[in-house]
């Protein structure tokens, strides 16, 4: 028994010698960090570098070492809006212009409109007091903007089914009395167009931060007229502390057909976002965008669609950014099945933007300062803990006002390239060790068995 005991001792030395400590040396780069202010809780936004410098995609190779060399807690966490805070649609009361109205009034639409004390518009009076026919010829739409409590961010036009092209533009004044117009935003396309038994319906006007309670949409004199059948507000949703970035990549023709480009991204960046731009304008294409994580994965299908960018006479029109699923692949591909831009000629592939939203890095400001930020490493494989700390979340939880920013600063090169490669597997030290102890304890079992075997057998003959 002595004998086994001795042997467990030695294993728990061992297994406590092998546990693994890390120095900023076992880490290619690091980023310096100054902390401005007094809270606990350190936050700062993880820059593309990071992304393109470790070697796992669930960060799991990113440390926080202080002046001492300590390692401190830290968690990374991901960027989400809650559903209660998310945009909201409401419709808006419209009411049509005609020209004979603007004959009337002289632009001050206040003289046609009975308002409520909060002044929500009751009714338009359209009339024509002149003798004869009315001029009836639409020119545009009031729309009362003064019962929307969320700040809007964009407008959604419904128009009545035109049964072909239409394309034209549109410009938005505001005013809060009817009476004295400003300008909101002016020369906003707006399309439904027909591609290869694809739509393209471009129906959405962003708004600027401020608008005020009434809106004026109208188009120039001799463009076709819009016969709107609603219209319909989007709020403005919380905004994210830091908003979305866009990395461009550019592709090379695949090996199996000239209408696939393959692309190479060289970071594991969140995307949660995609499109396609073309070097030529007018150019216009269906296709299909695939990704995977590495050569031996599937390809999965990210998005499809109608991609482009065309210019008319009325103004340009773009397709409106595609959002997909969160994924960290790095290899891309494009599969045009229809193509409208001169792709399969000499034309150069289109280029692949990756939009992404960087991840919130919270660490413990513990230790003396300055505190580095250290990432990039091969012995921390995927057998080993990603080192986050959940404790940091609850504590953000119980307080919102314990958080300090982070000023980063300039690179630095830490263990280098070489601390990058996985070094090859540790001998099983650990295993062999506790195989050895259990052999020995069943050895030193069998021979307390067989002693006390032989001294019952010479009690035996005693007897």
């Amino acid at each position: 028994m002595r004998y086994l005991l001795l042997g467990i001792f030695v294993f728990l030395s061992v297994a406590q010698a092998q546990a693994e400590t890390f120095t900023t040396g076992d880490f290619a780069y690091g980023y310096p960090l100054t902390v401005n202010g007094n809270g606990a809780i350190c936050s700062l936004f993880l820059p593309e570098e990071i992304y393109g410098g470790v070697t796992r995609k669930d960060l799991g190779d990113i440390r926080l070492f202080n002046a001492g060399g300590d390692i401190i807690p830290h968690t990374i966490r991901r960027q989400q809006l809650e559903s209660s805070k998310l945009s909201a649609t409401e419709n808006v009361p419209l009411f049509p212009l005609y020209t004979h109205m603007q004959r009337r009034t002289n632009g001050d639409l206040s003289l046609l409109i009975n308002r409520k004390p909060d002044g929500t518009i009751i009714q338009l009076d359209t009339t024509d007091s002149g003798e004869g026919q009315p001029d009836k010829s639409l020119y545009g739409y009031l729309l009362d903007m003064s019962r929307i409590e969320e700040h809007p961010a964009r407008l959604e036009l419904q128009w009545e089914d035109s049964g072909d092209h239409f394309l034209t533009t549109v410009n938005l004044h505001h005013s809060d009395d009817l009476a004295k117009w400003t300008s909101l935003s002016l020369n906003n396309t707006v399309a439904e167009l027909n591609y290869s038994g694809d739509r393209i319906y471009r129906n959405s006007i962003p708004l600027p931060q401020k608008t005020q309670k009434y809106i004026q949409l109208t188009w120039p004199v001799g463009k076709p007229q819009i016969v709107l059948k609603s219209v319909k507000v989007i709020s403005r949703p919380l905004q994210l502390k830091r908003q979305r970035q866009w990395t461009e990549l550019q592709g090379i023709r695949g090996e199996d057909s000239r209408m696939v480009f393959e692309y190479i991204s060289a970071a594991y960046l969140p995307v949660d976002a995609v499109n396609l731009s073309f070097q030529e304008k007018n150019s216009i294409i269906k296709a299909t965008i695939k990704s995977r994580a590495d050569e031996d994965a599937q390809w999965r299908i990210r998005a499809r669609g109608v991609f482009y960018n065309l210019e008319f006479e009325e103004g340009e029109i773009r397709n409106e950014i595609v959002t997909i699923n969160q994924t960290v692949d790095k290899l891309w591909r494009v599969e045009v099945s229809q193509d409208g831009a001169g792709l399969d000629l000499i034309n150069p592939p289109p280029a692949l933007a990756l939009g992404w939203t960087p991840h919130e890095l919270l660490f413990i400001a513990r230790g003396a300062p300055p505190f580095m930020v250290a990432y990039g490493s091969g012995k921390l494989t995927h057998d080993t803990e990603a080192g986050s700390s959940t404790m940091i979340l609850q504590a953000l939880k119980k307080s919102k006002s314990i958080t300090s920013s982070v000023q980063i600063g300039k690179r630095m090169r830490l263990g280098g390239e070489g601390v990058l490669e996985i070094p090859p597997p540790p001998k099983p030290w650990k295993k062999w060790i506790l195989w050895g102890v259990l052999v020995s304890g069943v050895l030193i079992m069998i021979r307390m068995v067989w002693s006390l075997q032989k001294q019952m057998a010479k009690t035996a003959k005693g007897d």
